[in-house]
Order: C-alpha cells, then structure tokens, then sequence
C-alpha cells in the first residue's frame, strides 16, 4: 500500500508535463530559402544559395535538390503544377528523362529554369536557378 502511494505523485506529475513530440520538418521544406519554389517531396536541399538585388525586383539564386528513389518524370509533373500555384508560368519545356528535362518559368521580373535528370540509377538531382528575366 505504501508502495502505491509513493507512485500516486509520480503518477500525476508525469501527467501535468506530457513529453513534447517534436515533428521535424519534410525532407522538401528544410533548407527552403523561398516559399514560391517549392521542393518535390522527397527531395532535400544539398545548395542554397542567392541574393535579392538592392531595388528588390529580382533574385539571383541557385537550388541544388535530390531526391532517392525518385523518378525524373514525378518531380516535373511537380514542378509544371507546383510552380504556377505560385506565380510562375510556365515558359518552354525541352529535353528528355532519357538525358535531362529542362524547364522555364516565368514572373515578373525572373526567370527560373528548373533542369531535373537522373544523376545515378538511384538519385535524381533537381537544380533550379533564378535569374533576371532578359
């Protein structure tokens, strides 16, 4: 009985402070310097790098993704529906999964071309550059 009434306080106090579950972030978010160039799920950021020039009108900015056990085809039917949801429109389309798929954006003042290909038979890699629209 006394053993019972030892635990009762442990009992309670370990129900007033429940442990925190911490969701970590999707692979495609971490690393994300922009909302409107979203990452296919899957991917992860291995470089992120750009600047805004000083008026703000556009950004100068390189993303290097990749995804495991992706596929070249998923990752554009991603971007070709993911990228006008945020802006972009879509410019021109060339190449193959066979070697690499090449896609442009446009809006307003930036271009954003998107090249996906396979890297190895496991590993599709995702690099997506902005730059002054010309």
């Amino acid at each position: 009985m006394r053993f019972l009434a030892l635990l009762l306080p442990l009992a309670l106090a370990a129900c007033e402070n429940p442990p925190k579950v911490m969701n970590p972030d999707s692979p495609s978010t971490v690393g994300a310097l922009h909302a409107d160039l979203p990452a296919p799920n899957g991917f992860v950021y291995v470089k992120n790098v750009g600047d805004t020039n000083p008026t703000g009108a556009f950004r100068v900015l390189t993303q290097v993704l990749e995804g495991k056990q992706q596929r070249v085809e998923a990752a554009v039917k991603f971007y070709k529906e993911a990228f006008p949801a945020h802006g972009w429109a879509l410019e021109g389309e060339e190449g193959s999964a066979k070697d690499a798929i090449r896609l442009s954006f446009l809006k307003k003042e930036e271009r954003c071309r998107v090249e996906i290909k396979d890297t190895t038979r496991e590993l599709v890699t995702s690099t997506v550059k902005v730059t002054r629209k010309d």
